[in-house]
């Protein structure tokens, strides 16, 4: 499957974001 649907990217840029966020927030609590 070469076609990538708008509704898939947006939901793997989601994903990336939540993880970025999650990670941002639980840095300063383990540091």
């Amino acid at each position: 499957m070469r076609h990538w649907s708008k509704s898939r990217i947006l939901f793997l840029a989601l994903g990336i974001v939540l993880v970025g966020v999650g990670l941002w927030l639980l840095l300063p609590s383990i540091l």
